[in-house]
């Protein structure tokens, strides 16, 4: 009896085993996850997986300041009702400040507040009226900076945060998320580069030209514009790409002006008709419309119709995308272009080329010879001299109320002599302005006009 007992518990047994076994043999349960804990690879509280706004907030104030923009009345003395306010960022130590071009455009004088209230006159060093930068010196030394974050690596939900000085509040803090990358507008002028990173960090009037900073505390942005209908801040701003910002800085301290390379195409997005029409696989790139002649378009074959997929790994999915990516390169510099060709994907390595369509980089002087007058100059391209058979310097840019202002002379003029000596580059110019003459008399020509126009200045 009990020998049976036993066999039939065994038996039972191992007939549990086997029934088991087969079930997991048939069904495997997913794994539950009970908690996960978010993995941030930012700066953390490593207690509760937070990030520390803080922590980021109180190491970049110091790199903001506050800017009064000051303009003159019609009676050549400062007033209060013609200032206006707003922000920058020191980006290095020996007192350069970003900001906005359109803060600075019509500034005749501009005061910059630092967060320990120390009070500074700032000089111009350059502006970018294309991306919207204005760069700004100060003589001062040993500024605590903000150092340029890889605007690229932001992803779509990033934390991020604004500082500037909304409504004069100096160094406020706001916080937001990465709602986009390469937005277009449509709120520049012809030929400017649109590209902004959208959040919706709280921006209002007074925080042009601030910091939009990462979980780092690196400088991926500077603060433009906002989407409004009423003018105050209503959940969209927008802001310039450090990666951008970096390489107009950097242009800018050691050309004068930003060295922009040009494909030489005219482009539109692809939408759903386009990609269609030309049996693409996928709704990608952007198509060119048109190829300007002697471009480095041209030179490498590129076609209307073609297809721009990528430059230089990066996709190009919406001309802001396009220009955002192009707005990084000087003329000379190879970019690696990706295309589709009546249907077949090609790639090639091309060199870029100026507005002039030459690889020139063409520096502004502006020395304090030029300054005292009013204005900055270039020497002419290789293209330049060839086209209109003649050698001089040509004008970039006038200051308001100069001499060469009030003289009437207009930017683009090509300057051929002064007092009848004959001037082919800045340099020869600038050692005969540092002679000192009380009379000029230039002689020269504008590049769409007929004629000579001469110009006399008295210091």
């Amino acid at each position: 009896m009990e020998k049976t007992t036993l066999h039939i518990l065994a038996s039972s047994l191992i007939s549990a085993i086997i029934a088991v076994a087969l079930f997991y043999s048939i069904y495997t349960p997913d794994t539950i996850i009970i908690r996960e804990e978010p993995n941030y690879t930012l700066v953390k509280n490593e207690k509760d997986y937070r990030p520390v706004f803080s922590e980021v907030a109180t190491r970049s104030t110091e790199s903001i300041v506050f800017l009064r923009i000051i303009n003159k009345n019609s009676n050549g003395t400062t007033s209060e009702y013609n200032s206006t306010t707003g922000s920058g960022v020191i980006i290095r130590p020996d007192g350069y400040i970003v900001t906005n071009y359109h803060l600075i455009e019509n500034a005749d004088i501009i005061e910059v507040t630092l967060h320990d209230k120390r009070v500074f006159k700032a000089k111009t060093v350059g502006i970018d009226e294309n991306t919207d930068l204005g760069l700004l010196k100060i003589e001062v030394q040993n500024l605590k900076q903000l150092k340029y974050g890889d605007s690229d690596s932001l992803s779509i939900g990033d934390w991020v945060l604004a500082i500037g000085n909304p409504f004069k509040l100096q160094a406020s803090v706001t916080a937001g998320i990465v709602s986009a990358k390469a937005r277009n507008l449509n709120i520049a002028k012809q030929y400017s580069i649109e590209s902004y990173i959208q959040t919706d960090a709280v921006v209002n009037p007074g925080n042009s030209g601030g910091a939009l900073i990462n979980m780092y505390g690196e400088l991926i942005g500077i603060n433009t514009a906002i989407l409004s209908n009423s003018g105050k801040y209503e959940g969209f701003s927008f802001a310039i790409p450090s990666n951008i910002v970096s390489k107009v800085v950097g242009d800018l301290v050691e050309y004068g002006s930003v060295q922009r390379a040009w494909l030489g195409v005219g482009i539109a997005d692809v939408d759903d008709d386009i990609a269609k029409s030309l049996s693409l696989e996928n709704i990608q790139g952007v198509i060119i419309k048109s190829v300007s002649r002697g471009s480095a378009a041209q030179k490498a074959s590129l076609v209307k119709g073609d297809v721009i997929t990528s430059l230089n790994g990066f996709t190009t999915n919406s001309i802001a995308e396009f220009n955002g990516i192009l707005a990084r390169f000087r003329p000379g510099e190879y970019l690696s272009v990706e295309y589709i060709h009546e249907g077949e994907p090609l790639k090639k390595d091309i060199i870029l080329r100026n507005h002039l369509n030459t690889t020139e980089l063409l520096p502004i002087r502006k020395d304090e010879a030029l300054k005292s007058l009013g204005f900055e100059l270039r020497d002419l391209s290789s293209h330049e001299k060839y086209k209109y058979n003649i050698a001089g310097v040509k004008v970039i840019s006038i200051y308001k109320n100069s001499l060469v202002d009030k003289a009437n002379m207009e930017p683009n003029y090509i300057i051929t002599s002064i007092n009848r000596l004959k001037f082919t580059d800045v340099n020869t110019l600038i050692s005969y302005l540092d002679s000192e003459p009380s009379e000029l008399d230039f002689e020269g020509f504008y590049p769409e006009y007929p004629g000579n126009y001469p110009y006399k200045i008295s210091r």
